[in-house]
């Protein structure tokens, strides 16, 4: 006959055998969010660039914390707006603020210290930067939303 004490035994026995088959763990986490923008390594050094790679810019037109884009007409035939996927985009490697705007062609466009910012048709591939110094009004942007050159 069992005793009350080797009956408890077996049952937490049990029960330890029980939760070492389970798969006890923490619950598996949502996959994160895609950036928006985020940073990259470029001929011309870390630069910000959009959710496909590509780098983008700053047009000396726009004005810092105007809300607004002075890319407008032909100029957006070379210069596509960054779109945001919602008002918080997500920015990886940025440390300037970021932020939303309504572009020109009326989607959400992302800024990066108060700046509208724009990827150039000219750049096929990411890492390429053939839009720096376009005209001498496009600049890349530093992670800390520096204009380059």
């Amino acid at each position: 006959m069992k005793t009350p004490l080797n009956l408890l035994a077996c049952v937490l026995i049990a029960a330890a055998a029980v939760l070492c088959s389970s798969n006890i763990g923490p619950a598996p986490r949502a996959s994160a969010a895609p950036a928006d923008v985020a940073v990259a390594h470029t001929n011309l050094g870390d630069v910000v660039v959009d959710a496909k790679g590509m780098t983008v810019y700053v047009f000396d037109k726009d004005v810092a914390g105007s809300g607004s884009s002075a890319c407008t007409g032909d100029c957006q035939k070379l210069w596509g707006a960054v779109p945001a996927a919602s008002d918080q985009p997500v920015a990886v490697g940025i440390t300037a603020p970021v932020g939303v705007i309504t572009g020109a062609a009326g989607g959400k466009q992302i800024t990066i210290a108060g700046l509208p910012v724009y990827t150039y048709t000219g750049d096929t591939a990411p890492g390429n930067t053939n839009g720096q110094l376009f005209k001498n009004l496009w600049h890349a942007l530093t992670p800390a939303g520096q204009k380059i050159g």
